[in-house]
């Protein structure tokens, strides 16, 4: 079976001669998208990035190249979202459909996601075209699951988690726990939310301890976060960078705030790239779920900050160590690290079986060829045997 997986990009050649605006649009606006993006390259076409097409490729050549369509979903539950268009769009393709990835969103787990009716015939779609009778739906939790409850097509989703939880199939917390054993001296931070004034101080905590240890900061989202990581000041409007330079540094001098940026902050866009350069950290923390977790995957211990419902819903589903951003100390040391966010590696191996397992399930179910890896994850007993021990 040919598998076109709708999304965007699994990585970009020659990222460092491009501007960030071509950058962002390749991966939909958040370069965490590669993530989850890459995992499923992985997992369903055998690394072949060629197996990617964009949301708007046209019908008839999406029908000449697949024979099903797997859609690398984010958080298209909420407000944010109306996909009428899209769901359209799918009608006119045809073919069978797998959504992977759903996820909601809204200000937290205990509010209903405000879904817009473009997004609720979306999800009809959908589940009309399923491959079969089994679910074709992996949700990213059980918040995400209520919503989809709420429209009526809780029986077509399973809760299987992100892609990205799966991009290192073997046993990752076992690498985790050896690193652990390690001093925390060098961060990494996955900040960047100039946006969300609340999160500053948190923000702004984290980048101390970024510098106190000579380390990097790797941005994600939005398109202005992307031109800083970039070091596009040319295409940075002064009032842009004055933004910036008050909610991540006030207290440099605006050259001083430039040759920081150049330092510090980084934009990655193909995620092995991405891991390789994590891994020369101890330690990976902050609000943004995906650059978080890539840590995670290259095993290194990590810390999400949770501020609304999607990084809640995705660091309590897949065991990833979190804590409210409201439950965050004023100062920050290497040394509190591990125990702000306590990793449990049983408890995550046990959690990242079961949602596999759903995952593997769900492929089964609606005949979609998967790599035989992610049965390693699934059934993490049969590790050593695979392996040759």
């Amino acid at each position: 079976m040919r598998v076109a997986i709708m999304g965007s990009s699994a990585g970009v050649q020659n990222a460092h001669r491009m501007e960030a605006a071509s950058l962002s649009a390749f991966h939909g606006g958040n370069l965490g998208n590669v993530a989850f993006v890459h995992a499923l390259v992985r997992h369903l076409a055998g690394g072949d990035a060629s197996a990617v097409v964009p949301w708007h490729a046209p019908a008839e050549v999406v029908r000449e190249r697949a024979d099903l369509v797997v859609i690398a979903c984010a958080n298209q539950l909420g407000s944010h979202a109306d996909l009428g268009d899209h769901a359209n769009h799918l009608k006119a393709i045809g073919l069978p459909v797998v959504a992977i990835g759903l996820g909601a969103q809204s200000a937290s787990c205990d509010a209903a996601a405000e879904i817009r009716p473009g997004t609720r015939y979306w999800v009809d779609v959908i589940a009309d075209h399923a491959p079969s009778t089994t679910p074709n739906i992996g949700v990213r939790g059980a918040y995400t699951l209520e919503q989809l409850e709420r429209l009526g097509h809780g029986g077509q989703a399973v809760v299987t988690g992100c892609p990205s939880n799966l991009m290192d199939c073997s046993d990752v917390a076992a690498r985790v726990s050896v690193r652990a054993r390690r001093p925390v001296r060098r961060v990494a931070c996955a900040v960047g939310q100039p946006h969300w004034p609340e999160l500053a101080g948190v923000e702004r905590a984290i980048l101390d301890l970024v510098d106190a240890t000579n380390g990097s900061c790797a941005v994600q989202h939005d398109d202005l976060m992307i031109r800083l990581g970039q070091a596009e000041f040319s295409r940075i409007s002064d009032a842009e960078l004055e933004q910036l330079r008050a909610y991540f540094r006030p207290e440099l001098s605006d050259e001083a705030f430039a040759l920081w940026s150049r330092r510090t902050m980084l934009a990655f866009s193909n995620a092995s790239a991405w891991m390789a350069w994590l891994s020369r950290h101890d330690f990976v923390l902050g609000p943004r779920f995906h650059g978080v977790v890539l840590g995670l995957q290259a095993g290194i211990p990590v810390g999400c900050i949770t501020h609304d419902s999607r990084t809640a819903e995705m660091c309590e589903t897949m065991g990833v160590p979190s804590r409210p951003f409201s439950e965050m100390p004023e100062r920050l040391t290497p040394e509190a690290l591990p125990d702000l966010f306590p990793f449990d590696p049983d408890a995550y191996r046990r959690r990242r079986a079961k949602l596999a397992s759903a995952y593997v399930g769900l492929l089964e179910g609606c005949g979609v060829p998967f790599d035989l890896a992610l049965n390693l994850a699934a059934f993490p007993s049969r590790q050593q045997w695979a392996l040759g021990a």
